[in-house]
């Protein structure tokens, strides 16, 4: 059976980034693809770094993920991350290098 759960459509493009740092990291990526490198180290993480350009400086950035694929260890030169390191969440950079990470990964298979 049917049921409508709301009577307004749903601003999907509210909804689609969880929060500003996430939005701004799809914008980093529709404007310059940064060359990712990874590396898979024995014991099952697998490092992400490349350079990330954002707000006329680029920044080195460097993203641990596990094999669970979370955010384990994180480094950004950015000013987000030099003041709040990941007590705040990733800051857009780190965000931007794992999105481009996944789109290599998904490409290369």
């Amino acid at each position: 059976r049917v049921r409508e759960l709301s009577r307004e459509p749903l601003p999907l493009e509210k909804l689609r980034f969880s929060n500003d740092r996430e939005e701004i990291a799809h914008q980093i990526l529709s404007n310059a693809r940064p060359k990712v490198r990874i590396d898979r180290e024995p014991d099952g993480i697998t490092k992400l770094s490349g350079k990330i350009k954002h707000k006329g400086k680029t920044h080195n950035t460097e993203a641990f993920i596990d094999s669970d694929q979370r955010l384990i260890r994180a480094n950004c030169t950015c000013n987000f991350f030099t003041h709040n390191k990941l007590f705040k969440g990733p800051c857009e950079c780190i965000l931007a290098l794992r999105m481009a990470g996944r789109e290599k990964v998904t490409s290369n298979q």
